[in-house]
C-alpha cells in the first residue's frame, strides 16, 4: 500500500559550505523506497550527495516535523548565528520567488508581514524578535540604545493601532501569505521548508518557545502540500 512520506534530507553546498535541510514529499510503499525517491529528486535538482536525516509518515508528521524544525533552529545557539541563517533563507527565497523589481517589493512586503505575524503568535513581540527582523533583511545598523528606543516607540504605536485596520490587516496578510506558500502545489518543497525554518528561528530567537508558538508550528506543518 502506497503511503505519503516527508523525507528530511541534508545537503552541504560545497561552494558556500552552507548546510541546507530540505523536505521532500514522496509517495512510496515503504521508508527505503521513499529515501531512494527523495535522493533521486534532489540529484535531478543538482543536489547530488545529499543524505537522508529522517523519514516521517505524513500521518505522523505534524508533531514530529514541527519539533524537529524547532530543535534544529535551537542548534543555532547565538543570536548572530540565527541572523546569518535568516539572511540566507530570505536571500534564497527572494531568488526563487522574486522575478523582477515589482515582485521583489511584494516579496519584501510579504516577508515583513509574515515576520510580524510570527512575532505576534503569542501576542507579544519581544525585543529580540523586533531586532531580528531588521537584522535579517540587513537594515539593522542602529546601536542597541537606538534599537531599544525604536522598540519602545513600536510598542507604543502597536497599542494605539491594536484595533486599527492597518495593523490587523498586515498580521492577517502575513498569516494568509504563509499558509498560501505552504499549501501551494507548484512551489518547490524546499521553499516551503525554508519558510518553516524562518518561523522556527523567530520562535526560538528570544530563547523561549511559548506553548502558542509550539502549537502554531504544528499548525503550519499541517498546511504542507
Amino acid at each position: 500500500k502506497m503511503k505519503e512520506y516527508q523525507v528530511i534530507c541534508n545537503y552541504l553546498d560545497k561552494k558556500t559550505m552552507n548546510l541546507d535541510i530540505i523536505g521532500v514529499v514522496v509517495r512510496a510503499e515503504n521508508e527505503k523506497e521513499a529515501e531512494k525517491q527523495a535522493l533521486d529528486i534532489l540529484e535531478k535538482q543538482g543536489k547530488a550527495g545529499a543524505f537522508v536525516g529522517r523519514v516521517i509518515e505524513r500521518s505522523q508528521q505534524k508533531n514530529d516535523l514541527a519539533e524537529q524544525i524547532l530543535n534544529f533552529a535551537e542548534l543555532s545557539d547565538t543570536y548572530e548565528q540565527k541572523v546569518k541563517e535568516g539572511q540566507q533563507i530570505i536571500g534564497k527565497m527572494a531568488q526563487y520567488l522574486a522575478f523582477d523589481k515589482d515582485n521583489l517589493l511584494y516579496f519584501l512586503m510579504a516577508i515583513r508581514a509574515a515576520c510580524n505575524h510570527f512575532s505576534n503568535v503569542d501576542g507579544e513581540i519581544s525585543f529580540k524578535e523586533f531586532c531580528y527582523f531588521y537584522d535579517i533583511v540587513q537594515m539593522g545598523n542602529d546601536t542597541p540604545k537606538k534599537m531599544q528606543e525604536n522598540y519602545k516607540s513600536f510598542l507604543a504605536q502597536a497599542k494605539k493601532k491594536k484595533n486599527s485596520s492597518g495593523s490587523a490587516e498586515e498580521l492577517a496578510f502575513g498569516k494568509s501569505w504563509t499558509e498560501k506558500v505552504l499549501r501551494s502545489n507548484t512551489l518547490d518543497p524546499s521553499m516551503k521548508f525554508d519558510l518553516l525554518r524562518l518561523a522556527a528561528l523567530f520562535f526560538t530567537v528570544d530563547g523561549v518557545v511559548s506553548e502558542e508558538e509550539r502549537n502554531y508550528m504544528s499548525a503550519l506543518v499541517e498546511n504542507l502540500q
